[in-house]
């Protein structure tokens, strides 16, 4: 049975990195919505502030390891952390090993949802404004 796994990074954008960061979003952004796994993929910001969150709903902890070699392999994870640094990551579900030992290297926490329930809706695509 495949079980969604989903994930908030929280993260710092490093100084100088804000508008490095903007290219390195309209690139990446429309490369993981062409990933039939990824379900959910946002990336929210603090106002005033260089607190950034990302917010993945992945299919399954399959979809979850394609995204995460798709981005080593075309040099957007790099770009990515070469912009940010994480200070946290929460994953609900239970990943399967592939994807647990990708998620360690960042310190994640792990939660088991164990009351409450999701309505998904659609929301439209943001655009980057400052």
């Amino acid at each position: 049975m495949s079980v969604p796994i989903q994930l908030v990074l929280d993260a710092k954008i490093k100084p100088g990195q804000e508008n490095t960061l903007d290219k390195v979003a309209q690139n990446l952004v429309p490369l993981v919505e062409k990933e039939k796994g990824t379900l959910d993929y946002r990336w929210v910001r603090e106002s005033g502030t260089p607190n950034v969150c990302f917010f993945d709903l992945y299919s399954d902890s399959n979809a979850f390891v394609e995204h995460f070699k798709n981005a080593k392999g075309n040099g957007t994870l790099d770009d990515l952390m070469a912009c940010v640094d994480i200070t946290g990551v929460t994953v609900v579900g239970k990943p399967e090993p592939a994807a647990k030992e990708i998620l360690d290297q960042f310190g994640a926490k792990y939660y088991e949802q164990y009351a409450g329930f999701s309505r998904i809706a659609q929301l439209q695509p943001a655009t980057i404004e400052h």
